[in-house]
């Protein structure tokens, strides 16, 4: 992500997010000292989808769009064809208006769990680029690897960026390993797909509005930013990390929690049965 802004944002340029996303494309926009343009998603009822009309309007001022399916941290893949259709729009829009189409980024950094990819598409939308990693299926984010699949011209625009040892032989060599055994993947997306199901049922009977979700990750409501802040502490004092939403985001309602082992699952659970069983009153 950091290499895709640094050869395709300048500091006056602007990029497209679709929000509420993944909180580094934000990040990685703004210390380039371009400009972070949000778009609003289609919300809770929609599957929280992209709205199509508004992130072409907003490409109009930007160098990069970013797209993450499925999308961190609301769970969910885009609808079938929606890219396609996103990528169609820019394309003909561009031409149509005599500039250059925008440099698409498309995050399928959770695309394992759901089985499907869109690499193809670079074929038919020469500026799309492909972001994969070996840190949430393959469950080795410790090792810090992950990759861009594009047309030849546009790597050859991002390498320059990439610095040297940038990837340790270590990594390469054990994220190589499980790429190349297809039983690592496999076992691990069938005790995510277990454990999320368990987690959420679990979480459900405890009071908590989860969302539904492919991903190794979960999405729960709780009405108000001030409940989710007072969870969010409980779980904290617990020694559970969730992740929380400052105010003004979209989801600040909300928290996000990991699908974990068996016994931190749990351990989560049970944290959430206690909070929500009312406070004892101190004896007089």
């Amino acid at each position: 992500l950091d290499l895709v802004a640094k050869a395709f944002l300048p500091p006056s340029g602007a990029a497209v997010l679709p929000t509420p996303t993944y909180a580094m494309y934000r990040v990685v926009t703004e210390q380039r000292g371009a400009r972070a343009i949000e778009v609003p998603r289609l919300g809770q009822a929609d599957g929280w989808g992209l709205d199509l009309p508004a992130v072409l309007a907003a490409a109009r001022a930007a160098q990069v769009v970013w797209l993450c399916s499925p999308n961190n941290p609301t769970g969910l893949p885009e609808p079938p064809g929606t890219v396609d259709t996103l990528l169609m729009d820019l394309a003909a829009d561009a031409e149509a208006n005599g500039r250059p189409a925008p440099i698409v980024v498309l995050d399928e950094a959770y695309a394992e769990f759901v089985g499907a990819s869109l690499l193809g598409l670079r074929r038919d939308y020469p500026r799309l680029v492909v972001v994969r990693t070996a840190s949430k299926a393959y469950a080795l984010a410790g090792l810090r690897v992950g990759f861009a699949v594009a047309r030849p011209d546009t790597i050859e625009a991002i390498a320059p960026y990439r610095p040297p040892g940038s990837v340790s032989t270590v990594s390469v060599a054990i994220v190589t390993a499980a790429l190349e055994d297809d039983t690592v993947l496999e076992a691990n997306l069938a005790r995510v797909e277990r454990e999320r199901d368990r987690l959420a049922a679990g979480l459900r009977a405890a009071g908590w509005d989860v969302g539904p979700s492919v991903t190794n990750f979960l999405l729960a409501g709780f009405g108000s930013r001030d409940r989710a802040i007072d969870v969010a502490q409980g779980l904290l004092r617990r020694g559970l990390v969730p992740r929380t939403f400052g105010e003004g985001h979209p989801l600040a309602d909300h928290l996000r929690v990991t699908v974990r082992d068996t016994d931190e699952n749990d351990r989560l659970i049970a944290a959430a049965v206690e909070l929500a069983l009312p406070a004892p009153v101190a004896a007089s």
